[in-house]
């Protein structure tokens, strides 16, 4: 496996754990207190707008020729750590 599959796989991977998260930010959301339910549901929101728009991002790495894959990769790691951030800040808001 050359290093583009190995990072295409680690963020794969990472995806499906952030889903996890956001799925259990979903059923807390539907437990919580009306005045806590909105503050969850618009979180979720952001995340799931976070998250789609990522998905397309590794979608367009996949499908990219290696020039094009280097240049795609920097901004890719940007939205990455932009959505990592954006996790951590609603679960700590969240919690």
């Amino acid at each position: 496996m050359d290093n583009r599959q190995t990072y295409i796989d680690q963020f794969t991977a990472q995806l499906k754990i952030w889903d996890a998260k956001i799925n259990r930010m979903q059923v807390e959301s539907e437990n919580a207190r009306d005045d806590l339910k909105a503050k969850y549901d618009t979180k979720i929101e952001e995340l799931m707008n976070h998250r789609n728009a990522l998905q397309q991002k590794l979608k367009l790495m996949v499908d990219a020729s290696d020039s094009a894959w280097t240049q795609l990769r920097s901004g890719f790691e940007k939205s990455w750590k932009d959505m990592s951030d954006a996790i951590k800040k609603a679960v700590d808001e969240l919690s």
